[in-house]
C-alpha cells in the first residue's frame, strides 16, 4: 500500500473480491462509485469507511478519513492504493482501452502528478460538486 510518506507496504493475507473503501457519508463519493459500478464490470465491491474496520486492510482511520481506497488481494498480501491511485486501479480493472490509459495515467509520472493534485482538488471542494451532501464540506 502506498501511505502518505510515499512508502508501499503489503500487508500478508488473502481475500475476496478488490473492494473500493469510500466515505458513505458523502453524496458525492457515493454517486462517483455507483456510476464507476455501472459503467465498469462487476468483482468488486464498494464498502463505506464508516462500516469498515481498517486493521485487516492495512490501514487506519485516518487513512480512510483522507481519502478513498482500493484494497485487493495478490499472491504476495493485499495492495492498497489511496486518492487517484485508488480510482486509477478501478479504472486498470476494466481492462477496456479507454479506462486502461486513464487508469495508467494515476501511476506513471508525470500524469501521477497531475491525477493526484486533481484528487486532491476535488476532494478538496467535493461540497461543491454536483451530488454533494453536507457531509461533503471541507475547510476548503
Amino acid at each position: 500500500m502506498t501511505r502518505a510518506d510515499g512508502r508501499h507496504v503489503t500487508v500478508p493475507g488473502r481475500g475476496a473480491d478488490p473492494v473500493l473503501v469510500i466515505d458513505g457519508d458523502c453524496g458525492f463519493c457515493r454517486r462517483s462509485a455507483d456510476a464507476l459500478q455501472r459503467w465498469l464490470p462487476s468483482g468488486w465491491t464498494v464498502r463505506e469507511s464508516q462500516q469498515v474496520d481498517p486493521g485487516p486492510l492495512g490501514l487506519t482511520a485516518a487513512d480512510l478519513a483522507r481519502s478513498a481506497w482500493w484494497v485487493e488481494s495478490t499472491a504476495e498480501g493485499t495492495r492498497s492504493y489511496g486518492g487517484a491511485r485508488a480510482v486509477g486501479a478501478v479504472l486498470l480493472r476494466a481492462r477496456r482501452p479507454w479506462s486502461t490509459a486513464l487508469g495508467m495515467a494515476a501511476f506513471v509520472p508525470p500524469t501521477s502528478w497531475v491525477a493526484a493534485a486533481a484528487y486532491r482538488a476535488v476532494a478538496r471542494y467535493r461540497g461543491r460538486l454536483p451530488g454533494a451532501t453536507p457531509a461533503c464540506r471541507t475547510d476548503g
